[in-house]
């Protein structure tokens, strides 16, 4: 929590955690980080299931977002290029569906976004090209397409 408790960051990684992920978080204003990473080595089915609620666009200080191995589904929420000061968005191996967020352009912050081990589709948006931090991409076993973006090839 921050000097005014405030809550700022929840771990709760590796844990039998189940459930959807709750919306009425989109009131933690200052949260930084979320950690509900599920446990890759453990062959439990206790996994966070449901969509990625758009409404978390409220969440403007999120820095670290850490979403994998669980059972989440649905699309990638265009809201959330709101999230201008994210760094880290992991969220492979879940069962997220659609394509990447065009609108996720506005993400300047962002050095590492994976998604791999899902089921998105589409092009890799030409708009990425812009991102200036960038350096770490996995996307893959997915089934995207299209051409490499310029600004990553260097």
């Amino acid at each position: 929590t921050d000097s005014a408790g405030r809550v700022t960051e929840i771990v709760l990684k590796d844990n039998k955690i189940t459930g959807s992920l709750p919306v009425e978080w989109k009131g933690l204003t200052q949260l930084t980080k979320l950690n509900l990473h599920g446990s890759y080595y453990s062959s439990d089915t206790a996994r966070i299931t449901g969509t990625l609620p758009a409404e978390w666009c409220t969440l403007v200080k999120m820095k670290h977002l850490d979403l994998c191995y669980n059972e989440i589904t649905g699309s990638l929420p265009m809201e959330w290029r709101a999230w201008t000061n994210v760094v880290k968005v992991l969220l492979s191996n879940n069962k997220i569906t659609g394509n990447l967020p065009d609108s996720w352009k506005s993400l300047q912050e962002l050095t590492h976004l994976e998604v791999a081990s899902n089921k998105l589709t589409g092009r890799l948006p030409a708009s990425w090209s812009v991102l200036p931090r960038i350096t770490d991409l996995k996307f893959a076993y997915n089934k995207l397409d299209g051409k490499v973006l310029y600004s990553l090839r260097s």
